[in-house]
């Protein structure tokens, strides 16, 4: 997809535009480390949370496709302080990648650009728990919850003509609805996750944070695929920037 994507600038502009939005805001907001005050309205307890993620797709497939992707992806999440120290939060991940159909193993690789056939835009949405206790100089933060990776796949752009027929099993047409029907067949959209990270206030109004989260697999619970153990996996360190 020549000049329309540009994962690295388009993660860097993101993070830039947060950074300058929230520098902006009124720094005066409830700090979240305990329970709202019997008079709070609703709206005071609930904090965004602006998130910078590497997402990271482990993958055994020998040669046939990319090692390991590594996307950007740029995310945001909405809290409910509800009681002390517990919170409900729901998140929203964004990243995207290029995907072949491979008939031989039977499920879509992540592949190089130029070997391109499925463009696929995931959406990671969850709805987690999350557990927030001040220790030292921060926050201490853990979660957990399910979560749904919505992934829209279309064609990718810019193909050679040979690259569309149709009938041809190594084209894009039957590699990207076979990319497709995996994706969203037996629940493989459904990946419960867990997390942990640190908070660090930097002023009276914000904190600045560390993630990482895992999601797992859980479709591999009852389909009767055999895969190479880390396939479906993701791992997520990220940063973050919080209202207090």
């Amino acid at each position: 997809m020549k000049g329309f994507f540009r994962p690295r600038g388009l993660f860097a502009a993101a993070l830039l535009a947060l950074a300058a939005g929230l520098s902006a805001q009124d720094a005066g907001r409830p700090d979240g480390t305990e329970a709202p005050a019997a008079k709070a309205s609703f709206a005071q307890s609930l904090a965004w949370s602006f998130r910078g993620t590497l997402m990271i797709f482990p993958e055994e497939n020998g040669l046939k496709g990319a090692p390991m992707p590594l996307l950007p992806s740029p995310g945001a999440a909405l809290a409910w302080r509800f009681w002390g120290p517990l919170e409900a939060e729901l998140s929203l991940d964004l990243y995207f990648t290029h995907y072949g159909y491979d008939w031989d193993l039977g499920r879509p690789l992540p592949v190089e650009i130029e070997n391109r056939s499925a463009f696929v835009l995931g959406a990671l949405t969850g709805l987690q728990i999350g557990y927030r206790r001040p220790l030292g100089i921060g926050v201490l933060r853990a979660y957990l919850g399910p979560a749904a990776d919505l992934r829209l796949v279309i064609t990718a752009a810019d193909l050679n003509e040979a690259d569309l027929i149709k009938d041809d099993p190594w084209g894009a047409p039957m590699q990207v609805d076979a990319v497709r029907d995996y994706f969203w067949k037996q629940g493989r959209w459904f990946f419960p996750f867990a997390g942990a990270g640190f908070d660090f206030p930097v002023n009276a109004g914000f904190y600045f944070g560390i993630d990482f989260r895992v999601w797992f697999p859980a479709y591999r619970l009852w389909t009767a695929e055999d895969l190479p153990p880390l396939e479906g996996w993701r791992f997520g360190p990220a940063l973050r920037i919080s209202l207090r």
